[in-house]
């Protein structure tokens, strides 16, 4: 999605300089025209954010009809239950899907022309760039080194990478599945060795299974 992006500004440079440079519309139609690639991209881009929807209203749902209890804000809580169940799907597929989502709200938030105001800060979801970095936070939690290139992509910090591994993936994704069932995803499935816990030790062991 990035390379479309680099793509599009570079066409609107482009266009900007037609008064320099002579160019006929049919070259101009022909430069701006995408290409196969890019459209099948741009298709799975789009299906890959309306399955992410997808989850996310199925969360409020769950919620409405099941009376579940919600701990904070409820747009949080189905944003990460939508990025659990595709993390916990470990598929090619669905792993491109939640990078897509979250640069859907990367690409929401810069594509804002304007300063936020008191309605931004009022709205029952948080802002778009806070939406796209717990997505993210989600992903480093569940596969650290599968999501490194992304999460270096947008700089995203090493200490906040080991805090979301550590403790907030996995306590979140309990809360969707069988008390004592761990997580399935790769580097998931860490789980506090409670036996130490009057020692004031904290210990980390992966799972065996799923």
């Amino acid at each position: 999605m990035r390379v479309i992006l680099k793509r599009a500004i570079a066409i609107g440079l482009a266009a900007v300089s037609a008064g320099l440079v002579a160019v006929s519309p049919a070259d101009a139609a022909q430069e701006s025209k995408p290409t196969p690639e890019q459209i099948e991209e741009a298709r799975t881009f789009v299906v890959n954010n309306a399955i992410f929807t997808l989850f996310h209203e199925a969360g409020h749902m769950l919620i409405a009809e099941f009376g579940l209890p919600v701990l904070g804000r409820e747009e949080d809580a189905v944003d990460a239950l939508s990025s659990i169940l595709l993390l916990e799907g470990d598929s090619e597929e669905l792993d491109v899907a939640i990078q897509d989502a979250a640069d859907a709200w990367f690409l929401s938030d810069e594509a804002k022309d304007r300063d936020l105001t008191d309605t931004d800060f009022l709205d029952t979801h948080a802002l778009d760039r806070q939406r796209a970095y717990q997505i993210v936070c989600m992903m480093t939690g569940a596969d650290p080194e599968f999501f490194k290139q992304f999460a270096d992509s947008i700089d995203f910090p090493q200490e906040r990478r080991e805090s979301v591994l550590a403790f907030e993936y996995s306590a979140r994704g309990q809360l969707v599945r069988p008390a004592g069932t761990p997580l399935c995803r790769r580097w998931t499935g860490l789980q506090h060795d409670r036996h130490l816990q009057a020692d004031r030790r904290e210990t980390w062991t992966s799972s065996p299974t799923c």
